[in-house]
């Protein structure tokens, strides 16, 4: 929450940037973020919103981040009833609010919750008045929900107990005071007689000749249960009750205290005086019972620990292929697959008094093969010491529904193998257009974690220009469960994005119920870049063609004159053009980007050079555009032609030096001199002829140089400062 708080833009909302915020503000935003109890404040009027890392564990993404720095009155409408009258209390100047466990239902995980809080309301002092309310809170649902099932258990437990068709009494002390009596014992023992707080030999004096007083004695100073079967019991006649003779079965059980001291007796019993009337009704019913479980398609197993076999039905039977006469004198462990056996005694292990059944899924040998079970263990009966010494097993087969899920394990694990090494993206949504799978592919383009590439997150990927045309497109897909196609733009791990092509088809159930979209994304970054070059390339050939074509007819006009030699103006002509040709041949190979200057040199004057071998050429290095490397060339040819024609190359003794370099002064001008010596005494023209002509204004007009021509008598020279834009 620091590193939100921290990012937040704060100067657009009411609280200000975080550099003007009071003290008291300041101060109690750093308590509440170095404190692991949940905090939260509201400040000032408008009750801004600020909480730290352990609140935001009690609240839904309905909330967070969107709650930090917003009114708390509209984060929170579903309970500003409750809370906003606290809140103002607090502010207006009241007293600080304490609550106890009290319901305060909050929206969250997309539905309201009933929640339960401690919390309180306290003033934030700020220059003498309330700024602010912090709220320190712990969400107590638990605690609530767990004292309200433990009493609501303890209520049943009452009830069970008062309920219960046997005879309960709980004994308290040495001299046995009665503390508890169910309706059960009441009926049978007491009548109309009150017991509650009288000891047993005053309320039945004559027990204790009858030796329960003794036996009772015992169970509380040794701590060993006592069990009476068929016990007679006779009671005398008082006032409220008659005289009685009882046959009793019934258990004396030591209550022991949290540390482990004998601080009473448990009483629990049931009357048999009529065990010999209800004996061959008893009977009947253990038949009849037995044969239910025999005739059970669910396979039933009693057990001691060691794997002998109590008792058995003849589905278990079955299932083992084993008579099932012969089932006492199995074991249940030789049943039970080897490598299922460690599991099973680990289950049984988990049985204990106050764990009384567990349930386990396991494969048990049959005739057949092995087949999946899936076992209830119940704890029948526990020793002294609370060891495990009887348990039952009720089991039914579930190799099918284990083969079934096996079957779809596989089946996706296919379809994720597939979908991770397949040469497209594939993803998958629910009806509600939320998307709940993407491959591998996705994520390794997108570098998006799985949390983030899931539901609408995905859209975060797509490029802000396409991503509403992509969402609005998408949707409607969903709403009319129609197919589609879009070609959009993903970012990718390197933070560039990638032309992708998105198809997608709604699946149905049989039914035709909708279920969502499956669909794939294609990466068509190499095709859409392919077909912009070509387009640029297309547009790139015409303007080039176009130029070309101006060049040649600018020499043209310019070379053939009415009054010209033809022979003169075509050698003249055919010169210009090869030295164009030269140009676009050195741009060609630089694939029309920028040429180096001593090529273009090198080039253009190359049957210059060859023919004389007396002209110098030096330079730093320099690259030049496509349309200033066209001017200079043309100049230099005409440089060149000149040269050999009227300059310093017409004569035998005559050398020409071209160099350049960044002016020193300014940085941004390339500086090119081409110098004449050792030539005819150079007359200045009285008008130039073409090939100054065109110098100029290739130069001058094409690219913005400035050309200077000086005719010094000792040798020709040209100045040409070139502006660094045009190269």
């Amino acid at each position: 929450m620091g590193s939100l708080i921290r990012a937040f833009n704060w100067a657009a909302s009411p609280v200000g940037d975080p550099a003007e915020w009071p003290q008291a503000l300041r101060t109690i935003v750093r308590l509440i973020l170095s404190t692991n109890h949940p905090m939260f404040i509201f400040w000032g009027d408008d009750h801004i919103c600020f909480y730290n890392d352990a609140y935001r564990a009690s609240i839904g993404s309905e909330k967070h981040p969107a709650m930090l720095g917003a009114k708390g009155q509209e984060m929170w409408p579903e309970i500003w009833p409750i809370i906003g009258p606290q809140i103002d209390q607090v502010m207006s100047g009241g007293d600080a609010t304490w609550h106890e466990d009290q319901l305060v239902p909050i929206l969250r995980h997309g539905s309201i919750d009933e929640v339960y809080w401690t919390y309180g309301y306290s003033p934030i002092d700020h220059e003498g008045t309330i700024g602010g309310v912090l709220v320190v809170c712990t969400e107590t649902t638990q605690k609530v929900l767990s004292e309200r099932s433990q009493t609501e258990g303890l209520e049943r437990l009452r009830e069970l107990v008062q309920q219960s068709p046997g005879f309960i009494a709980v004994l308290s002390g040495p001299d046995h005071r009665f503390e508890l009596v169910n309706d059960a014992y009441q009926e049978l023992f007491l009548g109309d007689t009150h017991a509650i707080g009288r000891t047993v030999a005053d309320v039945f004096p004559e027990v204790a000749e009858q030796g329960f007083t003794a036996l009772l004695d015992e169970v509380f100073t040794t701590g060993r249960s006592h069990f009476g079967r068929d016990m007679r019991l006779g009671i005398l006649a008082t006032e409220g009750r008659e005289s009685r003779e009882l046959f009793l079965d019934f258990i004396y059980k030591a209550i022991r205290n949290p540390a482990g001291e004998i601080v009473g007796v448990f009483v629990d019993g049931y009357d048999v005086t009529e065990r010999s009337r209800s004996a061959n009704a008893l009977a009947d019913s253990e038949r009849r019972y037995r044969d239910l479980v025999q005739n059970q398609t669910e396979m039933i197993c009693r057990f001691r620990p060691d794997g002998e076999i109590l008792f058995s039905n003849n589905a278990y039977a079955r299932a083992v292929g084993v008579d099932p006469d012969k089932m006492t004198k199995a074991n249940v462990w030789d049943f039970i697959k080897a490598a299922d056996r460690p599991a099973v005694e680990a289950s049984l292990a988990r049985l204990s008094p106050d764990m009384r059944q567990v349930r386990i899924e396991n494969q048990i040998q049959t005739p057949d093969g092995a087949r999946w079970t899936l076992w209830t263990n119940s704890a029948i009966r526990f020793g002294a010491n609370g060891e495990l010494q009887e348990a039952q097993s009720t089991g039914i087969d579930i190799t099918e529904r284990k083969r079934v899920e096996e079957a779809l394990r596989e089946s996706e694990a296919r379809f994720r193998h597939l979908s991770d090494h397949a040469p497209v993206m594939i993803w998958v949504s629910e009806a509600d257009g939320q998307c709940v799978y993407r491959g591998r592919s996705w994520y390794e383009l997108t570098g998006q974690s799985v949390q983030e590439g899931l539901r609408a997150g995905w859209l975060d990927a797509v490029h802000p220009e396409d991503r509403e045309a992509v969402a609005s497109g998408y949707r409607t897909a969903v709403e009319e469960q129609t197919s589609f196609r879009i070609e959009y733009r993903v970012r990718a791990a390197e933070d560039e994005y990638r032309w992708t092509m998105d198809s997608a088809v709604p699946r149905f159930d049989e039914a035709r119920q909708y279920l969502g979209h499956v669909g794939s994304i294609t990466d068509i970054d190499a095709r859409r870049r392919q077909e912009d070059l070509k387009s640029l390339l297309l547009d790139e050939l015409n303007h080039r063609v176009k130029n070309t074509l101006a060049v040649v007819q600018g020499i043209a006009q310019q070379t053939f004159r009415p009054d010209g030699d033809v022979r003169s103006m075509r050698a003249s002509f055919n010169a210009r053009l090869h030295a164009l040709a030269v140009v676009h041949n050195a741009l060609t190979r630089a694939e029309w980007g920028k040429t180096s200057l001593r090529e273009i040199a090198e080039e253009t004057l190359a049957l210059t050079r060859q023919s004389q071998n007396r002209v110098e050429i030096s330079g730093e290095p320099a690259e030049l555009g496509a349309g200033a490397a066209l001017a200079i060339a043309m100049a230099f040819h005409e440089l060149g032609t000149n040269a050999l024609k009227y300059g310093a190359l017409s004569s035998a003794t005559g050398r020409v030096s071209l160099t350049w370099k960044l002016e020193p002064q300014d940085p941004s001008i390339l500086h090119i001199i081409w110098r004449e010596s050792g030539g005819p005494p150079v007359v200045a023209p009285t008008a130039y002829g073409f090939g100054f002509t065109m110098i100029k204004r290739a130069l001058e007009f094409n690219v913005g140089a400035n050309v200077e021509m000086n005719f010094d008598p000792e040798g020709f020279q040209c100045t040409i400062k070139l502006p660094l834009g045009g190269v």
